[in-house]
């Protein structure tokens, strides 16, 4: 597999949690939160991979 530097757009819209709001992280095992945001496109038509980390 030949490996090539495709263009990615940038994610414009956040869905949830509301743009804007402020949400508490909790340490805790049941704690959960749900994030949706808008899709990425990409130059050469394959989906990209998104991971988000969140350090409290």
């Amino acid at each position: 597999m030949k490996y090539s530097d495709a263009d990615v757009s940038a994610v414009e819209n956040l869905y949830a949690p509301t743009d804007g709001k402020a949400v508490k992280l909790l340490s805790s095992s049941s704690a959960a939160l749900y994030f949706e945001w808008e899709s990425a496109l990409v130059a050469d038509g394959e989906r990209p991979n998104m991971k988000l980390f969140l350090i409290s």
